[in-house]
């Protein structure tokens, strides 16, 4: 049995390898592209937007999937506890940030920033429609599945925005790529995963889960800013 279980966690490695070097070479052929047909300043644009998204997809996650994926013994009330928390969480942050583009535009000195923030913080609201598929995907170490459905929105992300930014739409296009990337890998996982089969919030449940979960979101948070804190002040 643990034989099996090595084989199967060495098979889910091999296929995240691969699933980064198809996603990321995907993503970079797309970017180059794009460069040579967008300008530095709508570069700059997606760099900060980018920014507070990323920030914000921390705190909507929020440690609770890396909490589910070490519980053992994983309940459907977890997961429709942690289902409801991110949906939850990712409403809120899409409002203050639908505040915070103006403060942000006006820091920046850049008016169109305003639209920008906020259409694309809508793709957070999308994030959390896919959080516990993919968790449950990892926790039940189906790697060549969660890669395929990745590759597949990444792909077809890439190539719509390319055509879009071909066709004149700038900075925008790049907005599609984000949000039709996150919108196909969720419509994905609801099409051909298990979708939930409770819908409650549990009290007792989201204490327990964000017992591990609020140490690892701190931690995550500080390195997730250190590591994206150039595309804040690329635009300066």
């Amino acid at each position: 049995m643990k034989s099996l279980h090595k084989k199967n966690i060495i098979i889910g490695t091999l296929w995240t390898l691969i699933g980064q070097f198809g996603y990321l070479s995907v993503a970079l052929i797309s970017n180059i592209i794009l460069a040579r047909i967008l300008s530095p300043y709508e570069f700059g644009q997606i760099g900060i937007v980018m920014f507070f998204i990323i920030i914000s997809k921390v705190f909507t996650e929020s440690g609770l999937s890396g909490a589910i994926i070490r519980k053992k013994d994983a309940t459907a009330t977890d997961y429709s506890t942690v289902f409801i928390f991110n949906l939850i969480l990712s409403v809120v942050l899409v409002i203050i940030l639908f505040f915070a583009a103006g403060p942000i535009a006006n820091f920046y000195n850049d008016i169109d920033l305003k639209g920008i923030i906020r259409v694309s913080s809508i793709v957070l609201i999308i994030y959390a429609l896919q959080i516990t598929h993919i968790t449950k995907l990892v926790q039940q170490l189906q790697f060549r599945k969660k890669v395929t459905y990745e590759f597949i929105a990444i792909l077809v992300s890439s190539i719509t925005a390319i055509i879009f930014a071909y066709n004149g739409f700038g900075v925008w296009a790049m907005v599609l790529m984000q949000i039709l990337t996150a919108f196909i890998l969720s419509l994905l996982l609801w099409m051909f995963e298990k979708r939930p089969s409770l819908f409650v919030f549990s009290l007792s449940s989201f204490k327990k889960l964000y017992k591990f979960g609020v140490n690892t979101t701190f931690s995550l948070l500080i390195n997730t800013v250190f590591d994206n804190i150039y595309l804040s002040l690329i635009h300066i």
